[in-house]
């Protein structure tokens, strides 16, 4: 029998089979859930934004979409963040490649003048440097999509003011302890609900379902044997250091 674990990670490798196939939905699901990692490892990277937003529509349009990069991606080999950054960084040394050859005319490379800038630091190689920033901007792309996923639900079930009244709650780590007393209380008001309610099983039920949402993002960007909660706790160390 099938693992829920299991069948999470095969829904995002599947999805990324169906996209080197050439699925357009399966194409659209990826750049949307890794659009936002992708352009804030550029910012952070000391791209402009202008650029930034530039070369992120270029990654995946050009590259991701029509040169069909998906279809090299192995889930035996690692986390799904790994080969995006792979891909991202050859993408943006090739995008570098073009455009100084282009400034020296004839689009050629200059292979001796390429080794001298990498010798002087001015060529781009975010591989050496920028792991941890992209861990940071890949780990807040999940937890963004955990939300989201997780406003989904409740919007469905018609409960959308009621994510909008909890979630504060349990997402903002600096909420005193009065403070939330009195937000249980006003929201118990609104609602018609005791405090106990609110309190234990409205915000236990919020607690839980948006673990379970996060579980969900981290295991469907993993490789086939690889341990989601190590993931995850790896993904929230580097959000406490960045």
């Amino acid at each position: 029998m099938q693992s829920h674990g299991d069948s999470f990670r095969t829904t995002r490798w599947s999805l990324i089979h169906q996209a080197a196939q050439g699925s357009a939905v399966a194409l659209e699901q990826i750049c949307t859930a890794y659009w936002s990692p992708v352009c804030s490892f550029l910012l952070r990277t000391g791209h402009p934004e202008a650029s930034a937003k530039d070369i992120t529509q270029k990654f995946f349009y050009s590259k991701v979409l029509r040169e069909g990069w998906l279809a090299t991606a192995d889930l035996n080999k690692g986390q799904f963040r790994s080969f995006i950054l792979q891909c991202l960084n050859r993408f943006v040394k090739d995008e570098w490649r073009r455009e100084q050859a282009l400034k020296r005319g004839g689009g050629q490379p200059n292979l001796q003048l390429e080794e001298a800038l990498v010798a002087q630091e001015i060529y781009p190689d975010f591989s050496l440097t920028c792991d941890k920033e992209w861990d940071a901007d890949w780990a807040r792309g999940i937890v963004d999509n955990a939300i989201k996923r997780l406003r989904d639900e409740y919007n469905l079930a018609g409960n959308g003011l009621h994510f909008e009244r909890l979630a504060p709650l349990v997402l903002n780590p600096n909420v005193s302890p009065a403070d939330r007393d009195r937000a249980y209380a006003e929201i118990a008001r609104e609602f018609g609900a005791s405090v106990k309610t609110v309190g234990k099983t409205w915000i236990h039920r919020f607690r839980q379902r948006l673990r379970e949402c996060l579980r969900r993002e981290v295991a469907r960007t993993l490789g086939s044997g690889e341990d989601i909660e190590n993931e995850i706790r790896h993904l929230f160390e580097v959000l406490r250091g960045s």
